[in-house]
């Protein structure tokens, strides 16, 4: 018959900052898994700067014949990525004239682009001794 170890609960600290999304809003709280369900979500006991990293989707780029557009319109998206979308247009544009080589020449480039535009999107996080993590509901 195995015996079972009460003396370790646990080896993490028992209260722990979490964070959920609902309803637009994100919600901050202590866990404190050592008490009753009712009582386990706590207010957080002091004042903390709290800095929100987030991907932002660029507004789509207007059309010359329904939008208005001009010549002049630049994307949201940074420049050193502006080659990448020009990639893709040209992939699509092969693809339609059933050139299978070069639509894949363009779709590499295209897919190049996308992974150095994901580890751009991912540099300059601030981490420090501090986490929050996040709670499911």
């Amino acid at each position: 018959m195995a015996t079972t170890n009460y003396s370790r609960i646990y080896t993490n600290a028992t209260k722990q900052h979490v964070w959920w999304t609902e309803r637009d809003s994100i919600g901050i709280a202590l866990l404190d898994s050592l008490t009753t369900e009712k009582n386990r979500f706590k207010s957080p006991d002091g004042v903390y700067e709290v800095t929100l990293f987030y991907y932002k989707k660029p507004d789509p780029l207007k059309t010359l014949d329904v939008d208005g557009a001009d010549l002049t319109d630049i994307p949201e998206i940074p420049s050193q990525f502006h080659q990448y979308i020009v990639d893709r247009a040209i992939q699509l544009g092969y693809e339609q004239k059933a050139d299978p080589n070069m639509a894949v020449y363009f779709e590499r480039k295209y897919e190049k682009g996308i992974k150095e535009g994901k580890t751009f999107a991912n540099r300059g996080r601030i981490s420090g001794s501090f986490q929050v993590r996040q709670h499911d509901m």
